[in-house]
Formats: C-alpha cells, structure tokens, sequence
C-alpha cells in the first residue's frame, strides 16, 4: 500500500485494481460519462462518481478487479452502505450505481435481488424475453 494512503478510510488498492478501475473509466468516458471524484484524489465512498452530459443524476462506480459474490461479507456490507445512502436521498436525487467486476457467481440470484429492489429493471428484461 503507498505510503499516502496510510490514515484513510478506503480499501487498501492493488496495482491491479488500478489498472481495472482506470480501464472501466475510459470505457464510460468513451460512452458520454464524465468524471466528477475520484477516490483517488478525493475521500470519496465510491470509487468514482461519474455524470453523463445534460444530466444532473451521479453514477457512483464501484470497481472491482476479482470475483464477486453475495456470499462474501465484505461485499455484502459495502452493498449495504450503498443501499443505505441511496434510501437517504430524495427520489430525484438519487444516484445510480455502477458495478463493475471480473466476474459474478450466481448471476440468476443477483438478477432476482435487483429486478425485485428496481421495477424498472424487470420491466426491461420482461421486454427481453
């Protein structure tokens, strides 16, 4: 861990997170997001907080270069956090988060999770079907 980030309250980073977190961002840079904060250079909860432009709503991207799973506590808990800040802010208000991993396990039960927490994203994948 480089020796600036003694004393923070952030995860400790690895080269490899980095390099994942900065590839994402130039992902959604290239498809109209802007980058507001970074939890690089700013004390910020998420790893980034992205906007798009013409719009006032934040993506908040939370960057994670391994496997993740709703079995995992860690996980689980940073989860909870999110949740709990986006039930405290006013409808209009509200961020949208952005999970980006190498891989989830058990991508059914997770899809079950948030088309249950988000109508809108179940009204999406009826369209689908």
């Amino acid at each position: 861990m480089p020796i600036w980030h003694i004393g923070k309250r952030r995860e400790a980073l690895t080269g490899n997170s980095e390099i994942y977190k900065k590839q994402v961002i130039r992902y959604l840079e290239k498809r109209g997001y802007y980058l507001k904060a970074s939890s690089d250079v700013e004390a910020t909860f998420p790893d980034c907080i992205l906007t798009r432009k013409g719009e006032e709503r934040e993506y908040w991207l939370e960057a994670k270069a391994t496997t993740i799973s709703l079995g995992d506590g860690s996980f689980l808990s940073q989860l909870g956090k999110y949740l709990a800040e986006y039930v405290a802010r006013i409808s209009s208000n509200r961020f949208r988060l952005i999970i980006a991993c190498y891989r989830i396990l058990n991508l059914g039960f997770f899809d079950q999770i948030f088309e249950s927490v988000n109508p809108m994203r179940s009204e999406i994948s009826k369209r689908k079907s």
